[in-house]
């Protein structure tokens, strides 16, 4: 009897990682203008990112509707930013705009191409 309930008890503390390991992360964003990242080119418009991995390096997904427009490599950095959401967009050499990060409420995805 005690090794059923052992047994039932680890079962019941490991469901609730093996559901974490599983879960998506995503938000949404409004571009406000075109960008380039990783070659490809975004309109202004609303997109879904969804990012996923371990620990601080993950991949993160342009979304348009359910078409997936381009992934890229980025930083997870765990922090409260006081505006979320937030696209922080900079210059590349060629003059185009690229996404640098997006602020989010609790994490800022930092990219790193």
């Amino acid at each position: 009897m005690k090794r059923q309930l052992l047994t039932v008890a680890l079962a019941l503390c490991a469901l609730p990682l093996t559901a974490l390991a599983g879960t998506k992360q995503s938000a949404s964003i409004d571009l406000g203008q075109a960008v380039v990242i990783s070659g490809t080119h975004l309109q202004p418009g609303q997109y879904v990112v969804r990012w996923d991995g371990s620990g601080s390096d993950v991949k993160v997904k342009f979304l348009k509707g359910n078409k997936e427009l381009v992934s890229v490599p980025a930083k997870l950095i765990s922090q409260n930013n006081a505006m979320s959401p937030a696209v922080r967009i900079g210059s590349a050499e060629d003059g185009s705009q690229t996404i640098n990060e997006i602020d989010l409420s609790k994490i800022t995805l930092k990219f790193t191409e």
